[in-house]
């Protein structure tokens, strides 16, 4: 209703609307990040395969002496693309991996703590 002049008083528009009621089809976020899922559990199973058929003193001085890098490596990435699909930030994953590998790496290097 327009305000005019026999009529002074405008009625105000609501602010309140009602949207349409969506049904649910499940979260989307995670079908997007699928290929982080897939990468973490390929990077799990190739750890379950480095720590069940390779034998520690094969990989115990690659590259550095005591270093256990393959071992290391694998274990960052598959934490890292673990936890950023489950937390579905590849910071949070950094943030997790990275302080996780130090001490696996400090652990293997003798260093007390």
């Amino acid at each position: 209703m327009e305000a005019s002049i026999l009529n002074p008083v405008q009625k105000a528009r609501s602010r309140l609307t009602v949207e349409p009621i969506k049904p649910q089809t499940g979260d989307r976020k995670y079908f997007r990040t699928a290929p982080l899922g897939i990468l973490g559990l390929c990077m799990g199973g190739g750890l379950v395969f480095l720590v069940l058929r390779i034998p520690p003193e094969e990989i115990a001085h690659f590259p550095l002496p005591n270093s256990y890098g393959p071992f290391l490596i694998t274990l960052f990435f598959a934490i890292y693309f673990l936890v950023g699909y489950i937390l579905q930030s590849l910071r949070w994953g950094l943030l997790i991996a990275l302080p996780i590998t130090i001490l696996f790496l400090l652990r293997f290097q003798h260093v007390v703590f």
